[in-house]
């Protein structure tokens, strides 16, 4: 017991958070419940620390390294102002501020698109092997450029992975340690199609004097929301479809000798790996649901089916097309073999199938289709769904499953994404 007790490992991501939320419900049901948090907790060099210390030390140290979590928090807002009863009041709620006690929370909107589009960039605060034991020097750098042709949003770069595809490589054994599975640096398909949302929207509320703010203010002057979202409108076809013929490479961007599969559109734009732009990943179905506008109607159809033929699984969508040489279908993180792309895990989102993915797909069906068109697919696909959440303990879905459906031991069980975004599909289609 002691040498258990004496020799901890801290190596479970969740356990904190589930800590916290452990901590929160005490405090809310307990008798007197918020006494524990000026409890004496036993520190190895200050002697004791109160509970209260130990809760702001957990969340006093963040990481700002994921590129897409501004803009899923943004279609959120979005999402709120139009759904909610009086939606919109949330714009002028106040925020807690570091340094100037409260802003609304449409000034903490305007921060994230003026900063975006002024670039960002800086380097992660005790960079090293104190916050993170795998990750390459330069993986540190955090870098985000706008392109003012384009209007796209650049970031990340090959040692770091600041996407939901994040899995950092960390078997020494395989080599595959500091190296990133899936970097995605360059302008992420999803990204751009979460950015032309937003500046829809903003536009949009702009005009009807929702939003206090026409624009963002650039070294050129002010650049109006409308004119940067016609801007995205403008070159998403020509920057992101791979066209079905090679003679139309004259013009969409196009690299023909990168093209593994055309008719689809390109994951990211930019990437330091260029064939990686050209790979079919399910995050397209994500700019497809949020941005219909960007896309040809005939080219989007023909992606869809072709994203229904070859990434649609039983339960969720493959990460990866398996006629692509790094796909690897079968999740095991407890792999310690030799082999670089599979050992610890390295084959995350290189194939196994996500079931969150499966609800922007299932949502990009509806508003591309027809929800009459639709609405049969969605049940036929479904009814798989039903049956693992009647079987399941949790009720609920997993994260992921190996190929072709199959249980993966190291899914999570369950996890609220998976099921959320299928009952977004769902109220889409007004059931």
């Amino acid at each position: 017991i002691q040498f258990i007790t004496s020799s901890p490992r801290y190596n479970a991501r969740d356990a904190t958070w589930f800590y916290l939320q452990a901590v929160q419900d005490y405090c809310k049901l307990a008798p007197d419940g918020c006494s524990i948090l000026t409890a004496n907790i036993p520190h190895p060099n200050l002697g004791s620390v109160k509970l209260y210390d130990v809760i702001q030390f957990i969340t006093s140290s963040p990481r700002y390294n994921a590129r897409d979590a501004t803009w899923f928090y943004l279609q959120a807002v979005q999402d709120y102002c139009k759904l909610a009863p009086d939606g919109c009041s949330i714009l002028t709620a106040n925020i807690p501020h570091p340094n100037l006690g409260s802003v609304k929370l449409y000034d903490v909107i305007q921060f994230i698109t003026s900063s975006h589009a002024n670039g960002i960039h800086f380097r992660e605060e005790n960079a090293g092997t104190a916050i993170d034991d795998k990750m390459q020097d330069e993986g540190f750098n955090i870098d985000i450029y706008f392109d003012k042709a384009t209007g796209f949003i650049y970031g990340g770069n090959q040692a770091n992975c600041g996407t939901w595809m994040d899995k950092m490589g960390s078997s020494e054994k395989a080599n595959n340690k500091g190296v990133p599975a899936t970097p995605r640096d360059g302008a992420d398909v999803e990204l751009i199609g979460l950015l032309k949302s937003t500046t829809r929207w903003l536009s949009e509320s702009y005009s009807s004097g929702i939003y206090p703010y026409e624009g963002v203010q650039v070294d050129e002057g002010n650049l109006l929301y409308k004119d940067w979202d016609n801007l995205l409108l403008k070159n998403f076809e020509p920057y992101f479809y791979v066209p079905l013929e090679k003679e139309d490479a004259l013009v969409y961007k196009i690299n023909n000798s990168l093209v593994n599969r055309r008719g689809i559109y390109k994951d990211t734009v930019g990437s330091k790996t260029e064939w990686a732009d050209y790979q079919l990943r399910p995050n397209i179905c994500v700019t497809m649901t949020v941005a219909p506008e960007l896309f040809d109607p005939q080219h989007v159809l023909t992606a869809l089916n072709t994203i229904q033929k070859i990434l649609v699984g039983p339960l969720g969508m493959k990460t990866l097309d398996p006629s692509d040489y790094n796909y690897r279908p079968n999740y095991d993180n407890s792999n310690d073999s030799e082999d670089f792309h599979t050992s610890c895990g390295f084959n995350y989102h290189q194939g196994p199938e996500w079931v969150w993915c499966l609800g922007y797909f299932l949502r990009a069906l509806i508003i591309h289709k027809g929800s009459r068109e639709a609405a049969f697919e969605i049940h036929k696909i479904l009814h798989a769904h039903m049956k693992v959440m009647e079987d399941s303990p949790w009720h609920g879905l997993p994260e992921l499953t190996n190929e072709g459906g199959s249980h993966c031991f190291h899914s999570c069980p369950t996890q609220a994404w998976s099921s959320a975004t299928l009952l977004e599909s769902l109220y889409d289609l007004d059931i």
